[in-house]
């Protein structure tokens, strides 16, 4: 035994044959188009809630940087040096204030606006990093996808990813989501199973430095927001799958470097440490106790928050009505590969990304609103599994009807038997390989299929609901939210204020984000100034969000006369859409209106 050769073991993961040798190639292209597609189509994405608060954010890191690299950057100053606790703390607002978000999110903003051509809009330069970003993140997950699955595969789950309206949306705000999902699939793609699985002692270049640079991209997920800190859970399950001890050690080396890098990329952890990380773990498991962060939701009719948790199936009744039925059926064949022998483990793996958010989301306590945002990475790995089962499929098809050799009867066949005299298959073969060649194409129509609500629902992609609700119509009747991030405030909107309003008029919005309108008004894209109160208003504005709702703007969502609707997309005449508004403009005469009737109301 002592004088044979030692074998590696080989790693679990189907590769095809002959083995393909473009995924480099097919990455490239995936994360090139998705760029182009976020680029071209930001110019038309509404603003959303949480950016404005983001870019604010953003502009704090420019303005320490452009301190730190001045001339007096060394000198003491009244507010103190680059590195004090009190300047790392103004120039860095997160991770141990507010709410506790971190800051790579913001970090990633802050430099792709520095980077970003001066052509595009204001609102587009803020955006350019977290869509460069997510389009490297689709880009290395199709190159993993192709090299493990074949390049179908590959440009299955690419097309899967863009192809979802709200996770198309997310890709594109100056926000925390879209970095957050694109870190992950990044931590993903850049896990290495095979370093894992193999049973020699682990050397520096082949073992080592893969894991650290896979912690690295672990760690920068976990410095998005506190969600990434389960990121690290799923990959546990890879050497109890391999039983290998050898994993446990590079493991260590990969969560190693996670921290470290959670650490460079928060500096107002740089000062204090201990005391900055107990300030983030409270901001970030007691929400309750932090003022205006219990967000309620409106969900099948019914109002849920912190104190009133949602069902425990609502993410996977999201999951259900939030995707398109064809990557959601790809998505279902993609997970029953995980039968598959020499397969099990890299499924299992993908299906663990995509279940630990599900899991986690459906827990009492968990934020309940803003639809499927708060567990929006789950979405992304649902994409790369029907990126598997549309690639796989027909393979799998194939190998179902494999011909075999007939086996022979009885002894006197057997004597007789000629091989290969009896076969008649060639003509059968043919037509079962035409078989799978029709399952693939039927596959990929049907994939592309889902387009059609991409462009229907433009831009208000975060409204999307699929057939089995009955699209946003049906959802509406059933208690679920039509909008709830503001983007209806789209071009539309902001031209009819314009040209409606005369100079010294203001807007009133119900529920607003005061940084979005403010940078919105000195971009020049709000005309009207926004008003502090419905007192210095002409226009009162509202949002379909009945959980953001105040007495007033029920009553005049149910009985008020607005001067202007807006409707979501731009065909209301496919059903999936249908006419349902997602903001109204009322004259501030109808406001008082209903003040005067809600009073009356309450009146005992």
């Amino acid at each position: 035994m002592d004088g044979l050769p030692f074998t590696r073991r080989a790693p679990d993961i189907e590769t095809p044959d002959p083995v393909h040798r473009s995924p480099m190639w097919i990455g490239c292209a995936c994360g090139v188009v998705t760029f182009c597609c976020l680029l071209f189509t930001s110019p038309v994405t509404p603003m959303t809630w949480d950016e404005g608060d983001a870019i604010r954010r953003a502009e704090r890191i420019q303005a320490w940087c452009v301190d730190l690299f001045s001339p007096t950057s060394g000198r003491s100053t009244p507010i103190g040096h680059p590195f004090s606790r009190r300047r790392l703390w103004w120039g860095f607002p997160f991770t141990t204030q507010r709410e506790g978000h971190p800051a790579l999110y913001g970090i990633v903003i802050a430099l792709g606006e520095a980077v970003a051509p001066n052509v595009l809009d204001p609102l587009t330069r803020y955006r350019f990093g977290p869509i460069l970003v997510f389009a490297v993140a689709v880009g290395a997950a199709a190159a993993k996808m192709a090299r493990y699955w074949g390049p179908r595969a590959g440009w299955a789950a690419a097309t899967a990813l863009i192809l979802q309206p709200r996770l198309f949306a997310h890709a594109h705000y100056a926000s925390f989501d879209g970095p957050l999902t694109a870190f992950w699939l990044l931590s993903w793609a850049a896990f290495p199973e095979r370093a894992f699985t193999r049973a020699a002692k682990p050397t520096l270049k082949e073992d080592i430095l893969p894991a650290i640079r896979w912690g690295a991209l672990l760690g920068a997920t976990m410095s998005c927001k506190f969600t990434g800190w389960l990121a690290p859970l799923p990959f546990l399950i890879w050497p109890v799958l391999q039983r290998n001890r050898r994993s446990w050690s590079l493991l260590r080396w990969g969560f190693l470097a996670a921290l470290v890098t959670f650490f460079l990329c928060n500096p107002p952890l740089w000062v204090r440490p201990i005391v900055g990380m107990l300030m983030f773990f409270r901001f970030n498991l007691h929400r309750d106790q932090l003022p205006g962060l219990n967000i309620p939701t409106y969900f099948l009719g019914k109002m849920y928050d912190l104190y009133h948790p949602l069902p425990w199936y609502n993410t996977l009744f999201w999951t259900a009505v939030a995707v398109p039925l064809p990557i959601l059926l790809f998505f279902v064949l993609g997970l029953a590969t995980i039968g598959r022998r020499r397969m099990r483990h890299s499924v299992a793996l993908l299906a663990a990304h995509w279940g630990i958010l599900i899991i986690v989301r459906a827990m009492p306590g968990a934020p309940p609103h803003d639809g499927i945002r708060l567990f929006l990475p789950a979405f992304a790995f649902l994409g790369l599994l029907a990126g598997l089962g549309v690639g796989m499929g027909p393979k799998i098809l194939a190998e179902q009807t494999a011909d075999k050799e007939p086996r022979p009867q009885n002894p006197a066949d057997v004597a007789n038997h000629v091989p290969g005299q009896d076969r008649s298959f060639p003509p059968l073969r043919s037509q079962r390989h035409g078989l799978a060649t029709l399952a693939s194409i039927t596959a990929w129509t049907a994939l592309l299929l889902c387009v059609i609500p991409l462009y229907c629902f433009a831009p208000q992609w975060l409204s999307y609901y699929n057939l089995l609700i009955g699209g946003l119509p049906g959802a509406t009747k059933r208690g679920m939210e039509s909008t709830y991030y503001w983007d209806g405030l789209d071009h539309d909107v902001l031209l009819w204020l314009r040209t409606q309003c005369v100079p010294g008029e203001k807007v009133y919005f119900s529920a607003g984000s005061p940084d979005d309108l403010d940078l919105q008004h000195a971009w020049g894209w709000l005309g009207p100034e926004p008003a502090s109160s419905p007192a210095d208003a002409r226009w009162y504005v509202i949002q379909h969000r009945p959980s953001a709702w105040n007495a007033i703007d029920e009553w005049l969502a149910r009985h008020g006369t607005p001067a202007f609707v807006k409707y979501a997309g731009q065909a209301t005449c496919c059903p999936l859409v249908g006419r349902v508004w997602v903001v109204k403009v009322f004259p501030i005469t109808e406001y008082w209106r209903a003040s005067q009737s809600t009073a009356v109301e309450n009146t005992p």
